[in-house]
């Protein structure tokens, strides 16, 4: 009896160690954010995905780029995407949108995979600045909450459009569900040149994200250093966003183009004013009476 209870333990601590080891997680989630002077923004993102004992194609990533704003819809625009592994070489993908997000989805069809494997993912952002009376700043999902599986540790660096002083530089992290406000483990200034500016922020979370859990930056700095969308950019932005809101006006100017060419009435002779004459027969009755009769 006292082997058998020896025997079950061993086998409960071997089948749960091979549990954890066949865990499929993200060991380590890498991202370096590029501000541009003109307002855009590059991300790189490296990814240590361990799929454990499973074997499957790829992964999917979800970056999320259409949000409730002001009343209507503000879409970001994502352009220059490539996928690497930790060589450089390209991995192949698919991009599609996804409700609210652009879904990559990343990996052979015809090729099925297993254990540790990095993938670097590039891309660009355009409308991910906002602008406020005072400052501007970047609020950014750094990791996504849409991962169905571990992150152990994730990690953030903003580079900054251009070097700062320390007290210039707002900034905030948070890490957990979409609404959480819990700050995570450490900011840190990075780079400082020989003046003491500040050239990047480092964001890191050292405990685990749980799925649906993600990691949030914030960064403010200054106003006029990154270029402001003209308002005829902005309007053009907000039309393309909201195509569905001015679909009614688009259909009036469609059926008022096509009354104004073909509904009309022709011009006419403008007033008509109605003229009576009298019948002929009455006309020739009348002549009778009073024309001078010849005698017979």
């Amino acid at each position: 009896m006292k082997k058998l209870s020896i025997f079950s333990v061993l086998f409960i601590g071997l089948f749960f160690a091979f549990s954890v080891c066949a865990q499929e997680k993200i060991d380590d989630f890498a991202a370096t954010i590029k501000i541009n002077t003109d307002s855009s923004i590059n991300v790189s993102e490296r990814i240590e995905y361990d799929f454990g004992t499973q074997e499957k194609h790829g992964i999917f990533r979800f970056i999320p780029i259409k949000y409730k704003a002001r009343g209507g819809n503000y879409n970001l625009r994502i352009s220059d995407i490539s996928v690497n592994d930790e060589n450089n070489f390209a991995y192949p993908f698919k991009k599609s949108p996804s409700g609210n997000s652009i879904e990559i989805k990343i990996g052979d069809a015809d090729k099925l995979i297993s254990g540790k494997k990095i993938y670097t993912i590039n891309y660009k952002i355009n409308r991910a600045i906002n602008y406020f009376d005072d400052y501007d700043e970047l609020y950014w999902n750094v990791t996504g909450n849409e991962w169905g599986i571990l992150i152990e540790k994730s990690f953030a660096k903003i580079i900054l459009p251009i070097p700062l002083k320390p007290e210039e530089i707002k900034k905030e992290c948070f890490a957990g569900d979409f609404s959480s406000v819990d700050k995570c483990s450490a900011i840190q200034f990075g780079n400082n040149n020989d003046n003491g500016l500040i050239n990047s922020v480092n964001f890191s979370e050292t405990k685990s994200l749980n799925p649906g859990e993600g990691l949030t930056i914030v960064v403010g700095w200054p106003k006029d250093i990154v270029a402001k969308p003209s308002t005829t950019q902005n309007i053009s932005y907000i039309i393309k966003d909201n195509l569905i809101l001015a679909f009614p006006l688009i259909v009036f100017f469609i059926l008022f183009y096509v009354w104004f060419r073909l509904g009309r009435d022709p011009r006419g002779r403008g007033t008509i004013i109605a003229q009576y004459e009298a019948p002929m027969t009455k006309i020739f009755l009348l002549k009778l009476c009073i024309w001078p009769q010849k005698d017979i």
